[in-house]
């Protein structure tokens, strides 16, 4: 070690040049690398590469003064100066990159959880550029409660894939949800047709620009022991919306659909 400024004094915690020049390269690098090779071996292939190529970017995960171990971004480069080779290091402490990935890892991780393990069906849609809106998936509470295979229809168009919604606002709405955000619901869904018959309560949000889920609910056997004169109240008895995905106005009526 020739030289380096103060801010590599600060990241590994010594007070000095000479202090930090007395030690072997292998002080300032754990035994093993993340990936289970050497640091001393691994050290030497980055320097041939660096010399070979004239740089080498990586990521390395340092040892300070303590004891304490960092993650690290590297950018090695290799010049000459008359008949004599030098290498430079810059180093990078990227550890609050790595905590922020961590985090994200995680929060997916706890999102799938979510997504299996919830009580509620989930169907998952995405909005092509030109206006189709794609099925694209659902989780095993769907299955369960509408009592089919959802994985046949992966990939079709949502008319496609549920017929008896054209004859309603829904596809409109869902289609407003993946354009403008906020969330959508409908208290009462009436659907017959296909091999799915009951009454559903349906909220639609925004994942990400174009991409939604429709969360919903069994209510078939509430409705059924409901009295007769609520029957007679129209299907869909009440729309709710918040954001900007504006107020559903479609009476969602599902004919063919009985109670008794």
């Amino acid at each position: 070690l020739i030289d380096c400024n103060d801010t590599i004094l600060r990241m590994f915690g010594y007070h000095s040049l000479e202090e930090l020049a007395a030690l072997q390269p292998s002080g300032l690098s754990p035994e093993f690398q993340p990936d289970g090779k050497p640091s001393a071996g691994a050290a030497r292939e980055h320097i041939r590469a660096a010399i070979e190529n004239g740089v080498d970017r990586f990521e390395w995960v340092h040892r300070k003064r303590d004891g304490s171990t960092f993650p690290a971004e590297i950018v090695l480069s290799a010049f000459g100066i008359g008949e004599k080779q030098y290498l430079q290091s810059s180093v990078r402490d990227i550890t609050e990159r790595k905590l922020a990935e961590t985090a994200v890892r995680e929060s997916g991780e706890n999102y799938r959880h979510m997504v299996e393990f919830s009580p509620s069906g989930m169907h998952f849609y995405e909005k092509l550029p030109g206006g189709d809106l794609i099925f694209t998936g659902a989780n095993p509470a769907a299955d369960r409660i509408l009592g089919i295979d959802h994985s046949r229809f992966i990939g079709k168009n949502i008319l496609e894939a549920f017929p008896a919604l054209a004859r309603t606002e829904l596809p409109d709405q869902y289609c407003r949800v993946a354009d403008e955000g906020g969330v959508w619901r409908a208290d009462q869904v009436f659907y017959d047709e296909g091999g799915i018959s009951g009454a559903y309560t349906v909220q639609v949000f925004r994942i990400s620009p174009g991409i939604i889920t429709a969360t919903f609910q069994d209510l078939t056997e509430q409705v059924r022991h409901r009295p007769r004169s609520y029957h007679a109240a129209p299907a869909l008895r009440r729309h709710r919306s918040t954001g900007s995905a504006g107020p559903g106005r479609a009476q969602v009526r599902r004919q063919g659909f009985q109670t008794s």
